[in-house]
């Protein structure tokens, strides 16, 4: 029995996933974030739109570490969005990764997240945070993510 299994925790293949959310919540459990954004701190243009055939966009986002742990790509971290309605209703959870930098405690990066066209025009919001690949994503240990209001125009008009 592992230690995720007699805290009760979880039960069965669950058990590896839990371990690893454990642990990373200790890897952060020593950083000062600043107002219940956790250890990173997510920040992007308030709105960004598609131009009328481009099928994908890039949009800044910038990445602060107020963790006591380096993040980047290489050791699991990466950066992608939720696909929302304009209410806020999901409409695509899990989309493309971006790769993020080595980030150094206390350092910031910028990095350019790609957007894909959604099927159809109109509003969208991304929803931007930081995921563990295979781990979780940052939002739930306290990461607040960043929100952007998305314009799909009809393609071919502007």
């Amino acid at each position: 029995m592992d230690i995720a299994q007699q805290r009760g925790f979880c039960r069965g293949r669950t058990a590896v996933a839990a371990i690893a959310a454990v642990s990373l919540l200790a890897l952060f459990a020593c950083s000062k974030p600043s107002q219940s954004t956790g250890p990173v701190v997510i920040s992007a243009p308030g709105s960004a739109t598609f131009d009328s055939n481009a099928a994908s966009i890039s949009v800044p986002v910038k990445i602060v570490n107020q963790g006591k742990e380096s993040i980047s790509s290489e050791i699991g971290f990466n950066l992608s969005y939720h696909l929302m309605d304009e209410k806020g209703a999901p409409l695509k959870w899990d989309n493309p990764r971006s790769a993020i930098p080595a980030i150094a405690p206390g350092k910031d990066a910028t990095v350019p997240m790609v957007v894909t066209r959604p099927e159809k025009p109109g509003k969208y919001v991304l929803e931007i945070d930081v995921v563990h690949e295979n781990v979780t994503w940052l939002f739930s240990l306290g990461v607040k993510v960043a929100r952007v209001k998305l314009d799909v125009p009809i393609q071919g008009k502007k």
